[in-house]
């Protein structure tokens, strides 16, 4: 999350990420106002003689509900600044995206709420990526504080036989993810029970010299991952 502005309980963000997306959903409550630019369908012509277009306008909406579903962050509310195309009171629905900016008046402003932005705007930049695997599999979570996104999970490693002439398990498994481990996260964990951890852990910093943590993990799967 991006703080462009705040003065008092009004804010301005820039949203960055999909976490962002789901903050504002709880930060967002009935009675803020949400200040945004938005299409609007409207008529142009008679009654009976009329055609249907889509202008660009300033609303002021009173938040009367929030939604974030699908990745995207929907507000509904009454508007509050009458235009030629609109009248105070109507509804009107806005939804926010990834790369949206987002001006917020707070009517109130309650701890846990300026906790939740505080956080959301110092970790920002805090992705982590989880390598949990074993012999036979190997699964690649990139997380953060409040959100998980699975980025492959390759099983059935352990029943392919390499002769002494071909690559080992460790280059294997580094072959998988070299990509993703060159990104810049803020910690890259090797999780995994037994020894598989250790040297899968030590091939990687030989070859890319990379710090990394790692923990001992009872079980390998999807549904492991908290």
């Amino acid at each position: 999350m991006n703080l462009i502005s705040r003065e008092g309980n009004s804010f301005e963000f820039l949203i960055e990420t999909l976490d962002d997306l789901w903050i504002l959903s709880q930060f967002i409550v009935r009675s803020d106002k949400i200040y945004a630019t938005t299409e609007r369908k409207v008529k142009i012509g008679s009654e009976t003689n009329y055609k249907v277009v889509k202008k660009i306008i300033f609303v002021e909406l009173i938040i009367t509900s929030v939604k974030f579903e699908n990745e995207v962050l929907r507000t509904t509310g009454e508007i509050q600044n009458e235009t030629e195309f609109t009248a105070i009171g109507s509804s009107h629905s806005l939804k926010f995206n990834l790369g949206d900016k987002i001006k917020i008046d707070k009517k109130t402003l309650l701890k846990f709420e300026e906790k939740l932005i505080k956080n959301a705007i110092e970790s920002k930049n805090s992705h982590n990526l989880l390598v949990l695997f074993d012999k036979d599999e190997l699964i690649l979570t990139e997380f953060s504080e409040i959100n998980y996104k699975v980025l492959f999970n390759e099983k059935n490693l352990g029943s392919k036989k390499y002769s002494s002439e071909e690559i080992n398990e460790e280059e294997e498994k580094l072959k998988l993810i070299e990509n993703y481990l060159k990104k810049n996260y803020n910690n890259i964990i090797f999780a995994s029970p037994g020894i598989y951890k250790d040297k899968l852990q030590k091939y990687v910093i030989d070859k890319l010299g990379l710090k990394i943590v790692s923990c001992s993990y009872p079980e390998v799967s999807i549904t492991a991952i908290p």
